[in-house]
């Protein structure tokens, strides 16, 4: 029989976190898992030029971090206050790579996660989450394609 003691729920509090969190709970009820809800921020420093980098101050990344630590704090008093057992993070980086860090350093037994549906050339251009961290993570990935599972 197949053990799922740690779930990561990679979050990113857009509309298909929301319609993926009752995949979640449920698989952290059935298997009395630990639910590991990831957020991941992408590096600030992307998007500003080189000239500009200078003025993006550590002070400012780090309320930045702090801001999106409380909204995740908020999330899980709502979300997942009755659960018995969850963990909450804040990364930086890229989405895709720091799931699949938290998988191997977290000895993480199943993702599940959502995807947004890109389609033609915005997902050549941007590629998506969800298909690196199938294709790279070592635990199996549930994927909940929002747009086609009725909300809840």
């Amino acid at each position: 029989m197949v053990e799922i003691k740690r779930i990561l729920y990679p979050c990113d509090f857009t509309g298909c976190s929301f319609q993926v969190l009752p995949y979640v709970r449920s698989m952290a009820e059935k298997y009395g898992a630990e639910i590991y809800l990831l957020y991941v921020a992408r590096n600030l420093h992307l998007y500003t030029s080189a000239r500009e980098q200078h003025k993006l101050s550590s002070t400012l990344v780090e309320k930045t971090l702090k801001e999106l630590k409380v909204m995740v704090e908020q999330f899980c008093d709502k979300h997942l206050l009755d659960c018995p057992n969850f963990r909450q993070r804040v990364a930086v980086g890229d989405p895709g790579e720091e799931i699949v860090k938290t998988v191997e350093k977290e000895k993480i037994d199943l993702v599940i996660m959502g995807t947004h549906g890109r389609k033609g050339l915005e997902h050549t251009l941007f590629g998506t989450v969800a298909h690196y961290v199938v294709t790279h993570s070592k635990a199996p990935v549930l994927i909940v394609n929002p747009y086609r599972v009725e909300a809840r």
